[in-house]
């Protein structure tokens, strides 16, 4: 075969190896340029070294590859899709490459693999904005090793509620000034669950990911769905997400639609309790602060629809900010303890330092446990 053919062949090997390490989210920009390149030479000098059948199909073959390669990256860049990292310890990388293809399932556009690993020892903070800030907004990363596994949703700002409601209603009649300015958590850092049994913690996510992709009735049956898997896991707390997903979606609904609909409150106070019985352990302390925190605004809202004092709905903020200023054991942190904090000086006029709360201590003297 001509040498110059078998450098070209070598060199595009050696760079895709070289993008796929470092810069995975452009692999599918390079493979397009690869695939090019070795058509526009095989058009030039095919038919010198090799049979014209062969360089027909070669070109026919490589503009297919180009076309689905390019697809696949457009797509990617329209739709949500998860991104698989190689989980710390699997050296080959069979494990990761079990779980993606459980993620996708018959749907390949969900999800796609990485080769770097997200290392524990370093700031994984940095590791994954790096990554985020070159995916589209409704991704997710997969990551952790081969025991515990941590899903990390696209980072999302928290809103107030009058930011929610206004683009709806130009007079939103059901905020008063204070609650108006309270701010909804719509996206937690992490969440973490076992890798075992590997099959359902690959449908978990798909079903999440899918969700992400739908609106209205159909992401609702989704996270409905995920969160009531029976499969076993050593832990259920990741099975609290999805439940707080829909209840700040009903939240969110409810602010769109005027307020005029009371029902889907109360639909969301009840998916944030369900989500609180899968959190008995804290072992998600963001997760667990926000679904206190979304909880606390569900009940001042329908308090305030029905006209009732909003001192009853204090506890559960006091509770985020306490809950959310836990120690991380995902290393991510997260903003939710300074949000539940900011909702209880907007709302009771409390001071940001040494606030008093609703939630009573012993008279021994001792801390008591905040709730879960």
């Amino acid at each position: 075969m001509n040498r110059t053919l078998i450098l070209l062949l070598v060199g595009a090997a050696v760079l895709r190896g070289i993008v796929a390490l470092y810069f995975p989210t452009s692999l599918e920009v390079v493979q397009v340029g690869v695939f090019l390149v070795l058509c526009g030479y095989l058009l030039w000098r095919g038919k010198a070294i090799l049979p014209s059948l062969v360089v027909v199909l070669a070109i026919v073959g490589g503009s297919v590859g180009a076309s689905y390669a390019y697809s696949v990256w457009q797509s990617s860049q329209t739709q949500g899709v998860v991104y698989v990292m190689r989980l710390s310890g699997d050296v080959t990388g069979g494990k990761s490459r079990i779980l993606r293809e459980a993620i996708a399932g018959s749907d390949s556009s969900l999800a796609r693999g990485f080769y770097r690993i997200i290392d524990g020892k370093a700031d994984p903070r940095k590791q994954l904005a790096e990554l985020f800030d070159r995916a589209q907004a409704e991704s997710g990363i997969v990551w952790g090793n081969t025991q515990l596994v941590r899903y990390s949703p696209a980072p999302k700002p928290t809103r107030s509620l009058k930011s929610i409601a206004q683009p709806f209603s130009s007079t939103p009649k059901i905020l008063s000034a204070a609650v108006g300015e309270l701010h909804l958590v719509t996206e937690v850092p992490v969440i973490g669950m076992s890798f075992e049994p590997v099959v359902a913690t690959g449908v978990f996510l798909r079903i999440i990911t899918a969700a992400n992709r739908a609106r209205g009735e159909t992401r609702e049956q989704l996270l409905k769905f995920a969160g009531l898997m029976g499969d076993r896991w050593r832990a259920s707390e990741h099975k609290a997400y999805p439940f707080f997903l829909n209840g700040t979606d009903l939240i969110r609904v409810f602010l769109e639609g005027g307020g005029r609909e009371d029902g889907l409150l109360v639909c969301a106070v009840r998916d944030f309790q369900s989500a609180l019985t899968f959190l008995k352990k804290g072992g998600t302390p963001q997760l667990l602060a926000a679904v206190r925190n979304n909880l606390a605004i569900a009940q001042v809202l329908l308090l305030e629809a029905n006209g009732d004092k909003l001192k009853s709905a204090r506890k559960n903020f006091d509770l985020a900010k306490r809950l959310g200023s836990r120690p991380d054991p995902f290393k991510l942190g997260g903003q939710v303890s300074s949000v539940a904090a900011d909702n209880l000086r907007t709302l009771y006029g409390m001071k940001k330092r040494g606030m008093r709360t609703g939630v009573k201590k012993k008279s021994s003297g001792k801390k008591t446990k905040p709730k879960r």
